[in-house]
């Protein structure tokens, strides 16, 4: 499921451009764009609803610490292999 979402994120993020570049898909590539925009969040709308796996969790507001936890613990798996 996360890799494609990510995926999906990309290829927004290339071919978004990409399409209102060219002169024939002025009017009509944002018509594509909106209507993308659309399918994704009417599919959203789909997705049940599950609890939290960890909610006691704290989120963790210092993004290099965590980067780097998660870099020991790829590292130490990595390591192991």
């Amino acid at each position: 499921m996360e890799l494609t979402t990510f995926l999906a994120v990309i290829l927004g993020a290339v071919l978004g451009p990409i399409l209102l570049r060219f002169s024939w898909a002025g009017v009509s590539g944002q018509l594509a764009l909106w209507l993308f925009s659309l399918v994704g969040l009417l599919a959203s709308f789909g997705i049940s609803k599950v609890p939290a796996s960890d909610s006691a969790e704290r989120i963790r507001w210092n993004l290099f610490g965590d980067i780097g936890s998660q870099a020991r613990i790829v590292l130490r798996i990595a390591h192991y292999t």
